[in-house]
């Protein structure tokens, strides 16, 4: 594990580059997704991957595994994702979750929150801190927020994980949905979490 130096201004440096580092991903999975998702899905696109049953999928180069929703389809990977999985469309939008994965630089678990509210609060319309807290994900702490807010037109609601991989991979887990049908998802969302498995 990365050491930090002893005087407080090398501290806090080092947290601020951190703290811009996991914003990147947050935003990567809170801002992309939503607009993807709203784009209806054709026979074509849905037929390829559609899953019969809810089954483990695995990245070995990214030393990542998870349990999708049963019937969830996988969406394309690109540049800041590269797991992506969408239910069917409702009103308009589809609910949806992202993996994102980096270098890990050893920010504390219990200290990420404190650094990302501000800067939602910022960048996202509407920002409300809905929860927030931390647990074990594949025998890794985890800290996790669930946040409220505005963004092209939509009120949404999504959840977040924030967990350490091995080989110093760092993952953020996006769990997004209209605001109106969260409650209908949250327990599909917290499921398909607690499946994580890090692997090397």
């Amino acid at each position: 594990m990365q050491q930090y130096g002893s005087g407080k201004n090398i501290w806090r440096h080092s947290m601020f580059k951190l703290s811009r580092f996991v914003l990147g991903l947050a935003l990567a999975g809170a801002v992309i997704l939503p607009a993807l998702a709203t784009q209806p899905a054709t026979p074509e696109q849905v037929a390829p991957f559609q899953l019969a049953a809810a089954q483990r999928v695995t990245d070995k180069a990214n030393g990542f595994s998870i349990v999708p929703p049963a019937g969830w389809e996988a969406g394309e990977p690109n540049e800041q994702t590269f797991l992506i999985y969408l239910d069917a469309p409702k009103d308009n939008f589809r609910a949806n979750f992202n993996v994102n994965v980096s270098e890990d630089d050893s920010t504390p678990i219990k200290e990420i929150g404190k650094y990302i509210k501000p800067e939602f609060a910022k960048q996202f319309d509407k920002w409300k801190l809905v929860s927030e807290g931390t647990v074990t994900l594949g025998g890794q702490p985890a800290y996790f927020i669930s946040s409220r807010f505005s963004m092209q037109g939509y009120d949404i609601q999504n959840l977040q994980y924030y967990i350490r991989g091995k080989k110093k991979r760092f993952y953020v887990l996006t769990f997004t949905a209209l605001a109106s049908s969260y409650k209908s998802y949250e327990s599909a969302f917290k499921q398909t979490a607690a499946s994580v498995q890090a692997m090397n």
